[in-house]
């Protein structure tokens, strides 16, 4: 029985991996990625250009006279370069050592067994799922950063990557400190859901935090919370939550619908190796504590050139997306590069390799509002 990594690759064709990345599609787990979906573009820099015609109301003319003007023509330019975010994992003689044993006992057993075939698939497995989810993970956890900061701020392997989104200042609400904050005594928790609706002129699409976030406002009875609806995902929750308040005695629900509202909980990780010990991990959340983060519905009114007379929510990009570029290693091709390959001299083990260059985009950054408070100790 032929049991090694160089015939699985064999049987998998030269071509295999770079087709699964260009196949492949992000997780609906990424809950971020559903407001900066991902979009594969024939550049390496990052420009955001676009032009809006406003469709203002036509005016008033004279008889014999010339047609008034209408329609403002505003534009916007966002021109970074694409950061580009690699990795490289081995799978060691131990880890073959196994699934020999493994295959050796099936077939002794009687089981019908397709090694190479086996191997293959085992192979596609450990691309996926430590090569090409770490390119996911990192995406979002600087997805993570721009709705919780309004910036990128992240260093690496001693590079860094700066970008400064632009959110206006009045969106990025007074941080609650103190009696202030979501945990304390003088809450301003509904306060600041008022003021991200006025921001974002009562068109919210979401309200989201992290599930510690939420837990301090829950727990805390001064914001007078009632859970009218609750709806479980893997990672988080969303709930419908009111306020309440009391009348003679007994807690009644507010009638005013701006006192009911749907947020969304988050609370996937990412790992990171350990800068003070390479052989482990550490645990960061792709969306900070102490962030409530609102975000705006699109609501483009205007004519966009290429994009065609009907409004399409599919290619709405009021919010952003996330630029995928080429890569030389894919000779230019759009999209994330891999490989998997047994090295010459170390036949027994199996490398991955893998590469994106990207970067999240915000086109709306109006349509983005940050508030923060203060965590429980």
């Amino acid at each position: 029985m032929l049991i090694n990594f160089a015939a699985a690759l064999k049987l998998l064709g030269p071509d295999a991996v770079f087709r699964l990345i260009r196949e492949a599609r992000p997780t609906s787990d990424y809950y971020l990625t559903t407001f900066l979906p991902e979009m594969l573009r024939p550049t390496y820099h990052v420009e955001e250009g676009s032009m809006k015609v406003h469709a203002t109301m036509a005016g008033l003319t004279g008889m014999d006279s010339k047609y008034p003007e209408t329609g403002v023509i505003s534009a916007s330019k966002f021109l970074e370069k694409s950061a580009k975010i690699a990795n490289q994992a081995t799978l060691t003689e131990q880890a073959l050592r196994e699934l020999q044993e493994f295959m050796m006992r099936l077939s002794t057993s009687g089981g019908n067994v397709n090694a190479p075939k086996t191997l293959a698939l085992e192979a596609l497995n450990f691309f996926n799922k430590v090569i090409m989810q770490p390119h996911w993970d990192t995406m979002e956890y600087l997805k993570g950063q721009l709705f919780t900061t309004g910036e990128i701020d992240w260093t690496f392997n001693g590079m860094e990557v700066k970008i400064d989104y632009g959110i206006p200042v009045a969106n990025k609400l007074t941080a609650r400190t103190g009696n202030d904050a979501y945990g304390g005594t003088a809450s301003k928790f509904w306060t600041d859901v008022r003021l991200i609706q006025k921001a974002l002129n009562y068109a919210v699409q979401a309200y989201f935090c992290h599930p510690d976030t939420f837990d301090a406002i829950l727990d805390n009875p001064e914001n007078a919370i009632k859970i009218v609806e609750k709806t479980e995902f893997k990672y988080g929750n969303e709930y419908k939550i009111t306020k309440y308040e009391a009348l003679n005695g007994v807690n009644v629900e507010s009638s005013d619908n701006r006192d009911t509202v749907t947020i969304r909980t988050y609370g996937a990780e990412g790992e990171l190796i350990n800068p003070a010990d390479p052989k482990t991990t550490i645990t960061v959340p792709f969306l900070s504590g102490g962030k409530l983060v609102g975000v705006g519905r699109p609501t483009t009114r205007g004519y966009i050139p290429g994009e065609g007379a009907t409004d399409d929510a599919s290619r709405d990009r009021a919010l952003g997306y996330t630029h995928i570029a080429p890569t030389v290693e894919g000779n230019g091709q759009s999209g994330r590069w891999g490989r998997l390959y047994t090295p010459e001299s170390m036949p027994m083990q199996l490398v991955g390799q893998g590469v994106t260059n990207g970067l999240p985009v915000l086109s709306g950054p109006e349509k983005v509002v940050i508030a923060s408070t203060d965590m429980p100790a």
